[in-house]
């Protein structure tokens, strides 16, 4: 039994010498020379020695005591905080490992040179395997801050972009309304007396280049210009403003009707009853003639014939004093009669001086003015007839 022990014991060291003697050893392979206080570095590291495919934590340190070096792990951790907390990698069948650790040096940490290592521990061992220290250059924050204050300074580019310096005046103008608060349609708009083919309610822009119409034709600038709604039977509605930019302006057009001409034609009929006076006709005197028939009945009647020698029987008037007047019309029934006598019927009247009553002037210039027309008619016809 004896000499069977010192053969198992080389048969072990045979197949298992470096697994059962041997001790990790961690070395940083790369790292940068100076890190900024604050500021996240990655440095890289190798390990032999380790125990076949198993899994070990990493931490970093580094700075006075080493203990100014944070180590990441989803959020920045102190060198002292719990193990199981720490990044943690797998080592491979051969026992080595190569990986890098995410670490920083706290911000308050002072400016200089600084030593800095990795130290791991396996999962199920409370042994700590650290590298050999390095030197790293820590870099105060500060310097790194002016470069972020230089964006400030580049500020002035943008205001140089001509885009945002037109500020547009917006100048909206309501739907029109009549004085009963009633909408209109059709109002045209005109600015500066130019038609814009707007109409109604409209938001207009003024700026340097714009126009207020579609063609382009209504320049609509900034500064001052009158605006002016039109709409037939309505008196137009107008105003001059001054647009400056960047301003907002609105108006609520009320429109008024334009008077008819009712009131002027009923002006003009007022006066008439008080300036046009009515004439009252003077009344004038009737004349009423009375007939005189020359025939009167018989010629045996000779104290109806008018004495040839009267004067006034030339013009056919009698001043018979046994005549007054004649009625023309039939005999009375059973009255047998001349021819002359079915025409005629004689009244008798009490007696009167004169037939009719004219003053004598009057019938003699008659009887003149007669002869005048008789010889000029009887001039006319025989010159007629001589010359046919």
């Amino acid at each position: 039994m004896k000499q069977i022990l010192p053969v198992l014991f080389l048969f072990l060291f045979a197949y298992f010498p470096l697994v059962v003697l041997a001790t990790p050893v961690v070395t940083v392979s790369s790292f940068p020379p100076s890190v900024v206080a604050g500021e996240k570095f990655s440095p890289s590291f190798n390990i032999s020695g380790l125990s076949l495919s198993s899994s070990y934590f990493m931490k970093a340190l580094g700075g006075n005591s080493f203990s100014e070096v944070d180590t990441w792990n989803s959020s920045w951790l102190q060198q002292n905080a719990d193990w199981t907390s720490m990044p943690s990698f797998t080592s491979d069948s051969d026992g080595n490992a190569q990986t890098t650790i995410e670490c920083r040096f706290d911000p308050a940490t002072a400016t200089g040179s600084k030593e800095f290592k990795v130290r791991i521990r396996k999962a199920d061992i409370a042994t700590n395997y650290d590298s050999s220290p390095v030197t790293v250059s820590v870099l105060d924050a500060t310097p790194t801050v002016s470069p972020t204050a230089t964006p400030t300074t580049k500020t002035p580019t943008l205001t140089q972009s001509p885009s945002p310096t037109p500020a547009k005046s917006i100048y909206k103008i309501n739907p029109p309304k009549d004085g009963n608060n009633q909408l209109l349609t059709g109002v045209k708009i005109y600015i500066d007396n130019l038609y814009t083919h707007h109409e109604d309610g409209e938001t207009l822009e003024f700026c340097t280049g714009c126009f207020c119409d579609n063609d382009k034709l209504v320049p609509c600038g900034p500064g001052e210009h009158t605006t002016k709604l039109i709409k037939a039977g309505y008196s137009e509605w107008s105003e001059q403003r001054n647009f400056s930019p960047g301003g907002n302006y609105e108006i609520s057009p009320i429109f008024s009707p334009v008077p008819t001409s009712v009131s002027t034609t009923s002006s003009i009929q007022t006066p008439t009853p008080t300036t046009v006076k009515t004439p009252t006709p003077t009344p004038f005197k009737t004349l009423t003639p009375t007939l005189v028939i020359a025939r009167l009945g018989t010629p045996n009647q000779s104290n109806l014939t008018p004495s040839v020698s009267s004067p006034s029987s030339i013009l056919g008037i009698f001043t018979d004093s046994t005549i007054s007047s004649v009625v023309i019309g039939d005999l009375p029934a059973g009255r047998q009669g001349s021819d002359s006598d079915a025409a005629i019927q004689i009244s008798q009247f009490p007696p009167s001086n004169h037939a009719l009553s004219l003053p004598n002037s009057v019938l003699k210039y008659t009887f003149i003015f007669g002869v005048i027309i008789s010889s000029l008619a009887g001039g006319v016809l025989y010159f007629r007839h001589r010359s046919d």
